[in-house]
């Protein structure tokens, strides 16, 4: 709150700083880290993502040639019409992917776009039959996208920050087992559970790693299947 507070004064004293894209998208990201406080009711967290959205279609304005403006822009897009529901959240997918896909070419070396548009295809490479359905009702052209598309995004993660985080390891063993490649998926997994976490979220993920790592204990790792190539 204190960051958010500081960046809005610093806004307000100073016109060359009130519609600088710099200060934008720090601002929109702390309303966003505020809004995933338990302590704010629902709708004061709906509101500071409404106030965040407004603010990084601001800075999209200013200026449309900012990895971070359309990082965010992106998250900010989802959160919103994840107040509105299903429908509304299916038909903005191509937007995000859009905003995300130009902030990858923007800053090709962004660990945490990257991650997203992993974790973005493998949802949708992971959609059930009637949300496939519901994709084709609402949208003229639905986005589609397949578990090697996940995994390549996930991999380029790995490649320029090993290790980068309990999440990324855990879905390339999550995204390895649904292409069928199990040595690999007990390989990742073994990894991201022996990894410290740091957050709820990374224990639930170290957590769910050692389940499924057990589930595959009949798969021995040999040194084949360190080989990004190899295949089951």
């Amino acid at each position: 709150m204190e960051v958010y507070h500081l960046l809005n004064q610093l806004r307000a004293d100073d016109a060359k700083f009130y519609s600088n894209p710099e200060i934008l998208w720090r601002i929109s990201r702390a309303l966003y880290v505020m809004s995933q406080n338990d302590l704010f009711s629902k709708s004061i967290c709906e509101e500071m993502i409404q106030e965040a959205y407004r603010l990084i279609r601001f800075a999209l304005s200013v200026k449309d040639d900012n990895a971070e403006v359309h990082k965010w822009n992106a998250i900010l897009i989802d959160s919103t019409a994840g107040y509105l529901g299903i429908y509304t959240r299916i038909r903005v997918i191509p937007d995000v992917k859009k905003h995300l896909l130009h902030a990858a070419e923007l800053k090709p070396s962004d660990v945490t776009t990257l991650y997203m548009l992993g974790h973005l295809c493998y949802q949708l490479a992971s959609l059930t039959w009637f949300q496939r359905k519901l994709a084709n009702l609402l949208l003229m052209s639905p986005p589609c996208a397949t578990y090697e598309e996940a995994y390549n995004y996930f991999l380029m993660v790995e490649k320029l920050q090993p290790r980068f985080s309990i999440s990324n390891t855990f879905m390339l063993g999550k995204v390895s087992f649904h292409m069928k490649q199990c040595y690999r998926a007990k390989y990742y997994f073994d990894i991201a559970a022996s990894l410290p976490y740091r957050t709820e979220q990374e224990k639930k993920y170290s957590q769910e790693a050692k389940k499924l790592s057990k589930e595959l204990h009949r798969y021995d790792v040999s040194k084949a299947a360190l080989f990004y190539g190899w295949r089951t």
